[in-house]
């Protein structure tokens, strides 16, 4: 897969990830009976470390990947419902950085660096651009 395939793929396995889980907790099994809870969480964060071994590097999921893993937290309006821009694809001496923008809530502008691993590109760290400063931050949890 291209850069732009896997970055594509990882912001829609997200999406679909956060939405699904944020309906799911929103459920009367789910805010009454901890067993269940503790099912679809299980079964939640199972999915995530799917899609986090699929498109993430071994850094990554070491590093920035590691909270949303432990608290599995969903946004209002969802964090990943990002609109990638195609024509902001930079290749540098061994990386590509792709950004993207978050139009609701937070609007954010990201830029995703992703790097050969194994046999194909993986995401590898998480750039916001802070207007503040007009530079980039690294976000330390995806």
């Amino acid at each position: 897969m291209s850069p732009l395939e896997v970055l594509r793929g990882f912001i829609s396995s997200m999406y679909q990830w956060e939405t699904t889980f944020h309906s799911l907790k929103r459920t009367e099994d789910y805010k009454n009976s901890t067993e269940r809870k503790n099912d679809i969480d299980a079964n939640q964060k199972a999915t995530l470390e799917g899609i986090f071994e699929r498109y993430l590097t071994k850094k990554a999921k070491e590093t920035i990947a590691k909270s949303r893993l432990e608290i599995l937290i969903t946004g209002r309006p969802a964090e990943y419902e990002q609109i990638i821009n195609d024509q902001s694809v930079e290749e540098g001496k061994d990386c590509i950085t792709i950004e993207a923008n978050r139009p609701k809530g937070f609007k954010e502008r990201l830029r995703y660096t992703l790097r050969l691993e194994g046999q194909g590109f993986k995401i590898d760290a998480v750039h916001q651009w802070k207007e503040s400063t007009k530079k980039w931050s690294r976000v330390t949890a995806i």
